[in-house]
């Protein structure tokens, strides 16, 4: 009887996987699996292309100019949803006889208000120039203080890359031209 109880319990113990090995270890380099989707952290460095519109809002009968429009910015993520960046920014139209170009400026912050969609704003100053198709200033080029909004959001999310469409406007008050209001649909492309 004794005999018989002790082969049962061993039986038993061996059949719920006691004194048996555990699974294997993983193979050296396997940890656990990489995050999903674009990791902000540290640096901050992008730039986008698209077209824009110059406005004069202080002349009613002056027509809006379109032309191309460029943003540069870099500064880092204070956490993965804010960054703080240096922006330049610029819109400009030309045709055959001049080139008018505004330019930005500004210290800018970048929320991601979700994971792809994101919304920014700052404070900066804004040039406005006129050259002629040599390339020659043909009027006094002035300085003014601005502001700037934006919204874009991110079509494309690798692990430190992101590609985004964006819209911007910015205005940008002088003392001879008044209120110059420059706005731009971008496409952008961003490391983290």
């Amino acid at each position: 009887t004794i005999a018989a109880s002790i082969l049962l319990l061993t039986s038993t113990a061996a059949a719920q996987g006691y004194g048996q090995p555990g699974p294997p270890p993983p193979p050296p380099g396997y940890g656990p699996p990489a995050p999903i989707g674009v990791q902000r952290d540290g640096f901050v460095i992008g730039f986008s292309i698209g077209g824009g519109v110059l406005t004069n809002d202080s002349c009613d009968t002056c027509d809006s100019l379109t032309g191309p429009a460029g943003e540069l910015h870099l500064g880092f993520m204070l956490n993965p949803q804010l960054a703080l960046l240096v922006e330049g920014y610029s819109v400009s139209h030309s045709d055959d006889f001049f080139t008018i170009t505004q330019s930005m400026g500004v210290l800018a912050a970048q929320y991601w208000v979700n994971p792809k969609f994101w919304l920014k704003g700052g404070l900066g100053s804004g040039h406005i120039s006129l050259t002629n198709d040599r390339g020659q200033e043909v009027a006094v080029t002035e300085n003014g203080g601005g502001v700037m909004v934006a919204g874009g959001y991110e079509v494309y999310q690798g692990r430190s890359f992101a590609i985004d469409l964006s819209l911007r406007a910015a205005a940008v008050s002088y003392d001879e031209a008044d209120t110059v209001t420059q706005t731009a649909a971008t496409v952008g492309f961003n490391w983290y």
